[in-house]
C-alpha cells in the first residue's frame, strides 16, 4: 500500500483494485476519502520538523505552495487538520488543475509565480521529473515515501526537512 503514496489518485486505485471497473474504483476512492478525512482530524501525520520548518520559511518571507498528486478533498483535509492552511499560498493538486502529471501543477504555478524563484521539494520521481520538465531546481527528500533511486536526478538530496533552513539560509532558532 505504501508504494502507492504520492501517486495520482487514479493510479492508486488501479493498483489497489486492478480488476474493478472505473465506477467501483471512484466509489472506493470517495468512501476512503471520507474515512481518511475523519482519521486525519485525530492525528499528527507530519514528518518530524515539518511545522517548525514551514513556519520558519514562511516567516523568512518565502512563499510556500503545494504540487500534490492527490485530490482536492485530501489536500484540504491535510492542510486544515494539520493546521498548515495559513502557511500555503495557492495550494494546488492534480484535481484542482485538471492535470494528469505533476508538471501540469507546476505549469499552473508558473502562471502566478516567478519561475526563477521556484524550487520543487519532493520525495517521489514525479517531483524530480516535473521540476526537470519545467526547468526548476529539485530538492529530493530521502525521508519520504519514495525510494532512493527515485531521487537520483534531484539537484540536492536532504535527509531531514529542517535541512531546508540551512539551504535557504533561514535562521532556525527555536522559541
Amino acid at each position: 500500500m505504501t508504494r502507492t503514496f504520492g501517486l495520482p489518485d487514479e493510479q492508486i486505485w488501479e493498483i489497489l483494485m486492478p480488476n474493478s471497473t472505473g465506477q467501483i474504483r471512484r466509489q472506493a476512492e470517495t468512501d476512503c476519502g471520507k474515512e481518511v478525512a475523519f482519521t486525519l482530524s485525530h492525528c499528527d501525520i507530519l514528518f518530524p520538523e515539518t511545522r517548525f520548518t514551514l513556519e520558519a520559511l514562511k516567516q523568512a518571507g518565502y512563499t510556500l505552495t503545494t504540487a500534490s498528486n492527490c485530490g482536492c478533498n485530501y489536500l484540504d483535509a491535510v492542510l486544515s487538520t494539520q493546521h498548515l492552511d495559513t502557511l500555503f499560498t495557492l495550494p494546488l493538486c492534480l484535481e484542482s488543475v485538471h492535470g494528469k502529471r505533476k508538471a501540469d501543477i507546476l505549469r499552473a504555478h508558473c502562471k502566478v509565480f516567478d519561475i526563477e524563484s521556484m524550487v520543487m521539494i519532493g520525495d517521489r520521481q514525479s517531483d524530480v521529473e516535473a521540476a526537470k520538465e519545467i526547468g526548476i531546481p529539485c530538492i529530493g527528500c530521502a525521508f519520504g515515501f519514495g525510494h532512493d533511486d527515485e531521487l537520483t536526478n534531484a539537484d540536492v538530496i536532504i535527509t531531514n526537512l529542517s535541512q531546508l533552513l540551512t539551504l535557504f539560509k533561514v535562521q532556525n532558532e527555536r522559541p
